[in-house]
């Protein structure tokens, strides 16, 4: 049996330029990053995000500014409780399909225990 999957996306809500700013609204959203395959986290302090391709990584890298963590893998920049970017800072981030994403594909291996994502 084939295993398939459809292309996600990275929402970064609730920005803001400074991590001290206090926000009067909901502040800004982020540009979406796109063809994550899998986020990865270990005990709550390390954040990993796979990326389909080294192109899509490569592009992720440039937009956020996160260091490379493994073949196609970027690891999320922290600040306080707030997701760091190139962009600014933000309380709040979702997974979630890409938009007209009707593409399906077989995963890779993680580059964690070989275990087969879906």
């Amino acid at each position: 049996m084939r295993k398939v999957t459809t292309l996600m996306q990275i929402l970064l809500i609730h920005g803001r330029k400074f991590p001290e700013e206090e926000l009067q609204d909901w502040g800004f959203n982020g540009t979406p990053i796109n063809d994550v395959e899998y986020i990865h986290m270990t005990y709550f302090s390390t954040f990993t995000i796979g990326f389909r391709t080294h192109k899509a990584c490569e592009l992720a890298r440039e937009q956020t500014g996160w260091a490379t963590f493994d073949d196609r893998v970027l690891e999320v920049s922290r600040e306080h409780d707030l997701v760091r970017t190139k962009e600014g800072y933000f309380g709040d981030w979702e997974i979630q399909p890409m938009p007209g994403s009707d593409d399906v594909y077989e995963p890779k291996k993680t580059h964690r225990n070989d275990a087969c994502l879906l």
